[in-house]
């Protein structure tokens, strides 16, 4: 049973519990940046006509945009997303809906840190609509990878009873 390896050995527990998470992290911020300059490309696309899209855009470009999106999700997002997570381990939070919304909040955050870092440069909202919808991707991913699998949280019942579970990570 998982509870009883976990009193084994919590030690080595908590540490493949923290690989867990930070694989899952990277795994989730991977996601957004292949989503995000498809999602980009899209929203463009219904703005300015596919063709003008297909023209200035090579496949070699969106392969780079890759790249960065991803090193500045993983960089940007990190704060909010490391606090999301310390609190969701915490409280043994085990919703999709709330790492939807832990998605959606990390990835306008992350926005917010990028513009902030350009200077302050309005970016407008749909730009922001259209992370923080990448971002919740992510979180899902991120809830599939790292949190699914974990057991349930033990009953109100032993938790009154005396039966205490430490904190995951």
């Amino acid at each position: 049973m998982v509870f009883e390896a976990a009193k084994r050995n919590p030690g080595q527990e908590r540490i493949r519990r923290l690989w867990t998470v930070i694989g899952a992290y990277a795994i989730a911020c991977l996601a957004a940046a292949i989503l995000l300059p498809l999602a980009l490309i899209l929203r463009d696309a219904a703005v300015l006509g596919s063709d003008k899209v297909v023209r200035t855009m090579g496949l070699s470009d969106v392969g780079i945009v890759v790249l960065f999106a991803f090193l500045t999700s993983f960089v940007a997002a990190a704060p909010v997303s490391a606090a999301l997570i310390v609190i969701a381990e915490t409280r043994q939070i085990r919703s999709a809906l709330a790492y939807l919304g832990f998605g959606a909040l990390a990835g306008a955050s992350a926005q917010l840190v990028a513009a902030l870092i350009r200077g302050g440069a309005s970016s407008g909202v749909g730009l922001y609509a259209t992370i923080a919808g990448v971002g919740a991707v992510a979180g899902l991913l991120y809830w599939l990878v790292a949190v699914r699998p974990l057991p349930p949280p033990p009953p109100a019942s032993l938790a009154e009873a005396g039966h205490r579970r430490e904190p995951t990570l």
